[in-house]
This record gives structure tokens, sequence and C-alpha cells, in this order.
């Protein structure tokens, strides 16, 4: 009778083990710890190309992204994960080729989780570090279908010649024409003051800002959400920033304006503790995919 006792409550002492084990397990797989791993096809197959693979097919590459069953999560699942990660990779090859492709930006960013200190008159990018040595993805975040991949601040000078050049077409021609022929800010101002219904006397606006605004074309410049951006604006003061966050989310990149005031010419990592690159002088990577 006694062996009978201890066998049964050796049996229980095991089962309870187990089951402490496993939610020891389950405790640990926090989708928001498992970061995703590069996938070469990811980055080689279109968008077309990648919702037409087969439920096997995307399973078998979710599993090269992550070190977990894909028999976990819901085809759905699967594929809202495999969507948000290939448009992550791809984002992160276009900047590293850029990085190949301009020596300039090759000496100017580097990974960091650190502040940023900027002077100048245009504006900066972070953009964030998706490699496995940066800040990857984590399942959690593709899950969910919402991240960020970069965060633009640009001058006030560079918002107004963006709203002013994207009003119409020919403000666009003349402000370029301007700056080709070396006009004084305070021309380029009168026009960019002209166009926005500034009143006041016109703002001086460095040519260095409107040849960059510019320069991205007509076609970019009526790509923006002017309606919002235009909202932001109107509550920024010539010292201040606007932050544009460019958020992915439901399958798209989404633009959220609001105004930001350095401290003393330093900017915050928009993701504390999260890798990124600085980007100054320049801004809108999101823009060109």
């Amino acid at each position: 009778m006694l062996k009978k006792v201890i066998a049964v409550l050796l049996a229980l002492c095991m089962s309870m083990t187990l089951c402490v084990s496993a939610l020891a397990a389950e405790a640990t797989t926090d989708p928001y710890s498992i970061e995703a791993a590069y996938v070469e096809e990811l980055v080689e197959l279109t968008d077309e190309e990648i919702a037409a693979l087969s439920e096997s097919e995307a399973r078998e590459l979710f599993e090269k992204a992550f070190p977990v069953s894909s028999e976990e999560f819901s085809e759905s699942e699967v594929r809202t994960v495999l969507d948000g990660w290939a448009f992550a990779l791809k984002f992160q090859t276009f900047m590293n080729l850029a990085a190949q492709t301009d020596a300039t930006r090759a000496t100017n960013a580097s990974s960091t989780t650190a502040n940023k200190t900027y002077y100048g008159s245009i504006g900066l990018a972070w953009t964030r570090d998706t490699t496995s040595s940066g800040s990857p993805l984590t399942l959690g975040e593709l899950l969910s279908g919402v991240y960020t991949l970069e965060v633009d601040y640009i001058s006030w000078d560079t918002a107004s010649t963006i709203l002013a050049a994207s009003s119409d077409y020919d403000v666009f021609e003349d402000l370029k024409e301007q700056v080709a022929i070396g006009a004084s800010g305070t021309t380029l101002g009168a026009i960019i003051s002209a166009a926005l219904g500034l009143t006041g006397t016109p703002a001086v606006v460095t040519s260095a800002a409107v040849g960059i605004a510019v320069s991205f074309g007509w076609n970019w410049l009526t790509s923006i959400d002017r309606a919002n951006m235009y909202n932001c604006f109107e509550d920024m003061g010539r010292n201040d920033y606007m932050k544009v966050q460019f958020m992915y989310a439901s399958n798209m990149v989404n633009r959220i304006y609001t105004e930001y005031t350095p401290s003393s010419h330093t900017f915050e990592n928009p993701f504390p503790g999260t890798y990124g690159e600085w980007h100054t002088g320049t801004y809108g990577y999101l823009y060109s995919l």
C-alpha cells in the first residue's frame, strides 16, 4: 500500500513539474523577444509573388525568419508577418545600397541608440537599423502589423518650402528657377510666404532648404499628405521642427505629423534603446519606396 502511495505521489510531482516547465516555456516565448532573421527570398520576391505563395511555402519562409514553429500561428498571421518583414528588409536593403553609392551618407551615418545634435537649416532623419547587429523587428511587432522604420525632423524652412512648392506647379517651377540662378533667401522667402498666404514680413528661407525640397521633383511633392502637414505647420514657430513619423500599419506607410522643439539642438532617439542611423541634412527616404 505504501509503495502505491509513493508511486502516486511521484507521479503527481512529475506531472506538476512538467506543467510548470510548460508554463515557463510559454512565458519565455514572448513574441516581442523573438527577433526576425534575414531571409533573402523576401528581398528578391515582389509583393505579388509573396501573396501568391502557397500556405506551405509561406510557412517555410516564416520558419526561416523565426526560430518557432509556424504551426503555432494561423495562415493569416503567417502572411501578415511575411508582408511586414519583406517590406522592412527591402527598406534596409535600399538604405544599404544608398550608403554604398553616397560617400557623404556613408561617413555621416552609423548605427547608434544615442540622440543627435544638429544645427542646420534643413533637418535630419532617423532610420531604424533592422540588421542582425542592430534592432531587427520582432515577431510581436510584425504580428501587430504596426512599426516605424523612419522618423524625420524637418525645419520650418523645409516644411514651408515643401508646402509652398506642392501648392501649385508654377510655384514649384519658380522656386526651382530661383535656386538655379542663386536667388537670395529673402527672394525665396517672399515666394514661399505668398504661396502660403503668410502675413507680416516675409521669412528669409535658406537656399539649401529650398534646393533639396525642389530637387525631389513635382511627383514627390504631390505625394505628401498635404492637409495634415499644413495643419501641423500652422502650429510651428521659426525654431520648431516638424516631426514626421512613417508608421507601417494596415499594410501601408502612414505619416504622422507633430510639432517638435529640440532642447539645445538635441534631437531625441524616437525609440530609446533602439538602434538606428541619423542622416543629417536630408529626409524622406520612405517616400522613395
